[in-house]
């Protein structure tokens, strides 16, 4: 019995769909796999880029913005200047609040010193803008240099405030205020614990009235 030329490709067509079809399904799995690990490997190559530049950001931090900071200070300090207390300074609903008040003379002595300011908080400013911007990894910086970086910035804010600088100087101050508001909780949560423990340690008595 001839097969006709439609039989022929009809058989010819059920074949590659039977022997094909598996087939191109485990090159689609297999491509799948393949996008997957690509993926994986830009993350982890993201992720390690990040954890380099925070590292070398907070060595720029300890290296150059401290010094400089201590050496601003130092010169306000000699010029009959306390160094405003971080005390004055916090953070509430994500807002920077300072009770900080500067007389005439403070303001005049402040001023004398603002181009050492300003070159201070910009540099304070290109350190935070690593951070704010997700460039480096800055949960690492801030196990780093987080709390050292919260008290310079409580110590500068009143006078950044007092000559209208904040606006210049946003990402410093966002960085600021995700910073605090995250060792606020971690100071909390402390207590929190150190209070739960002592409660732990206090033994009640109890007297049953007679008869129950």
């Amino acid at each position: 019995m001839l097969l006709t030329y439609e039989q022929i490709r009809s058989a010819f067509e059920l074949a590659y769909f039977i022997c094909g079809g598996p087939a191109m399904l485990g090159i689609g799995i297999l491509a799948l796999r393949q996008i997957s690990v690509s993926k994986e490997i830009a993350r982890t190559h993201s992720k390690r880029e990040a954890y380099k530049i925070a590292a070398e950001q907070n060595k720029f931090y300890t290296d150059h913005v401290i010094a400089e900071y201590t050496h601003l200070m130092q010169a306000i300090i000699n010029s009959g200047l306390d160094e405003p207390s971080e005390d004055d300074t916090s953070v509430s609903d994500g807002k920077i609040i300072t009770t900080a008040k500067f007389s005439d003379e403070d303001t005049s002595i402040l001023m004398s010193h603002i181009n050492g300011l300003i070159a201070l908080v910009n540099k304070i400013d290109v350190f935070s803008t690593y951070f704010t911007s997700g460039i480096a990894d800055e949960e690492l910086a801030y196990s780093m240099s987080g709390r050292v970086f919260i008290k310079k910035i409580k110590c500068l804010y009143p006078i950044i405030q007092k000559f209208e600088l904040s606006e210049g100087y946003k990402h410093t101050l966002d960085l600021f205020i995700m910073w605090e508001t995250r060792a606020k909780k971690e100071r909390l949560h402390k207590k929190n614990s150190e209070i739960q423990s002592q409660l732990d340690l206090i033994k009640e008595t109890n007297i049953r009235p007679i008869g129950t």
